[in-house]
């Protein structure tokens, strides 16, 4: 019988956000780590290094998106994780999140996250008895293997100390960013050496 359990995460890394074809304005991205190998959370577990490839793999041959929530809570879905933005590296699980901004709870959090109030993740997951062992050198249980990754929580407070948001942009703010660099360009004399730029 699979056990699940739902850990909580800060995230701490600054990262750059990745380019997709999401154009609404009512959508509102952030760019974090869900998970990082051996820390330890309040609940004395933690996660060996690769142990979320499986669930990665099984995510992206069998889904586009990966459930926001809002602390757990199945009644409150608040936007979706893009499956081609969630990859493990560095023992560290990095995600891409894109809060719908027509959900009222998700405009209020993105608030809360644009004010520093809200930082954490939590993710769901699902493991089998054998995929669990015990890491003798930190006296706690270490899972090796997360066969599904249910779902990532924003959530009012975290249990992993490593913990936060890395950073977020409205899409709306995005295309004003791109708008004024093409205003700056226009102003240049010599455009010829832009001609065969990739932006």
């Amino acid at each position: 019988m699979n056990k699940s359990i739902m850990l909580k995460f800060k995230v701490q890394e600054k990262l750059n956000f990745s380019d997709d074809d999401t154009e609404e304005s009512n959508i509102a991205k952030f760019e974090a780590i869900a998970s990082e190998a051996g820390i330890m959370t309040s609940h004395r577990i933690i996660f060996a290094p690769g142990a979320f490839r499986p669930a990665i793999t099984d995510l992206k041959e069998n889904k586009d998106n990966l459930l926001m929530l809002f602390n757990h809570n199945q009644d409150e879905p608040i936007g979706a994780f893009p499956v081609n933005f969630i990859s493990e590296s560095s023992g560290k699980l990095f995600v891409q999140g894109n809060i719908n901004l027509d959900v009222q709870r998700g405009n209020e959090l993105f608030s809360l996250i644009q004010q520093g109030a809200i930082t954490d993740l939590s993710v769901s997951v699902e493991f089998n008895p054998d995929d669990i062992s015990f890491n003798e050198d930190l006296d706690v249980l270490q899972i090796d293997n997360v066969r599904t990754l249910d779902e990532i929580s924003v959530v009012s407070s975290g249990a992993n100390p490593k913990a936060k948001i890395t950073d977020f942009s409205k899409q709306n703010d995005m295309n004003s960013a791109i708008l004024i660099n093409l205003l700056q360009l226009k102003t240049l004399t010599n455009l010829r050496k832009f001609k065969n730029a990739r932006y």
